[in-house]
């Protein structure tokens, strides 16, 4: 990382290069330096899905929320636009999915935003397939209220009483209850055990 304007974008190296050049190229007409990275694609590995890596992620850290606000309004509606146009080239593409060797469940395996916190820990935010290019705004937007909270230091309503046991590996997943426009954590030990898909 650089700073405080650094974003990250990870995806998997069978997409084309080119394929992430429009993102890069937008963020970085706001003054925004794009990390891109190309990571091997798929392989055998065991775990819980949810915590798997998806195809391709958005990955910022609390420290770019306090950019943007000093940026203005410009940056952070181009960070949260092009963020959601780059989410709908991947969610609900199941040409790209089966391409790719991987199989549809509850969240896509497509594309995810990641927060990198301290210590190691990460917020991943689980996104399904289908979302447009509105879900993904207010995702985005809801994300960075909570972005500005992690970067002030102050207390963050959707993470009291987490444990670590219930965030195995140091990840926190959220995803976004549409019905009631808020982000919520996801306990994948509790869902494995209750039997739900």
């Amino acid at each position: 990382m650089t700073g405080p304007e650094w974003v990250g974008l990870g995806y998997d190296e069978q997409l084309p290069p080119e394929w992430a050049t429009p993102f890069r190229e937008s963020l970085a007409s706001v003054g925004l330096d794009v990390e891109v990275r190309s990571q091997p694609g798929p392989r055998v590995m065991a775990g819980i899905e949810w915590l798997m890596p998806t195809i391709a992620a958005v990955i910022v850290t609390p420290l770019v929320s306090g950019f943007l606000q000093e940026a203005g309004a410009d940056a952070y509606h181009t960070l949260r636009d092009s963020t959601a146009h780059l989410g709908t080239q991947l969610l609900g593409k199941a040409h790209t999915i089966s391409a790719l060797g991987l199989k549809h469940s509850e969240y896509s395996p497509a594309f995810s935003f990641v927060v990198l916190l301290d210590e190691g820990w990460q917020l991943k935010v689980l996104l399904r397939d289908g979302y447009q290019e509105p879900q993904l705004t207010r995702i985005f937007e809801l994300l960075f209220e909570v972005l500005i909270l992690l970067d002030r230091g102050d207390e963050v309503q959707l993470l009291t009483g987490l444990s670590a046991s219930g965030c195995p590996g140091r990840k926190i997943l959220v995803d976004y209850d549409e019905a009631l426009d808020c982000l919520r954590v996801v306990d994948p030990i509790s869902t494995i055990r209750r039997g739900e898909p």
